[in-house]
């Protein structure tokens, strides 16, 4: 990847629908302004000879009282007051997650609009937004079993943490699509 050349990248994220922007997050600063360096209005060899222009920016906490018309991004749970809420960063690491997508890649997937899925324990449907939990389609597949004892060892889930969990819905959404949702209330245990 172009970006990895110059450190660690913690995710690259669409900036918006047109998928002609994105957002490369790195781990390092130093690492995100060595790729402003050297990339910036330079043709890229690696990108077909395309011109890259990049803009820097540095997550800044936000001081009482000062106004701001971004959109709120939290760090942390407890800024968002959602009890029952809770985040884990890096949860799964890196070779977890490239394990985790191979898998997932290894294994057929049923196409919908706008993205593919697929479906475990038991099917999402997408129509009555709830699954049907007389037609169980089998276990969930043994590449998730590590994930799943972690979950159940986490000490913040209390009462959450005797849940079986039972259904596993995973999703591929091509770079700058956006989904039409409508939010219900949080049924299932999402991590």
């Amino acid at each position: 990847m172009v970006f990895s050349k110059f450190g660690q990248v913690e995710g690259v994220y669409a900036a918006d629908e047109s998928g002609a922007r994105v957002i490369v997050s790195y781990v390092e600063v130093g690492s995100a302004q060595a790729a402003l360096k050297a990339l910036d209005g330079h043709s890229c060899p690696d990108l077909g000879g395309r011109s890259l222009h990049i803009r820097f920016s540095v997550l800044q906490p936000t001081s009482e009282g000062q106004v701001n018309d971004s959109i709120p991004v939290s760090l942390v749970a407890s800024e968002l007051s959602i009890p029952g809420l809770n985040l884990w960063h890096d949860f799964v690491n890196a070779k977890e997650e490239q394990e985790l997508l191979a898998a997932v890649d290894d294994r057929p997937w049923n196409n919908l609009s706008k993205r593919r899925v697929q479906h475990y324990g038991y099917e999402f449907c997408y129509e009555t937004r709830n699954v049907n939990t007389k037609e169980q389609l089998g276990e969930l597949p043994s590449f998730v079993s590590s994930i799943l004892e972690r979950i159940s060892s986490l000490p913040d889930l209390g009462d959450s943490a005797s849940l079986v969990l039972d259904q596993l819905t995973v999703n591929e959404y091509p770079r700058g699509v956006g989904l039409s949702h409508t939010l219900t209330p949080i049924q299932h245990l999402r991590v």
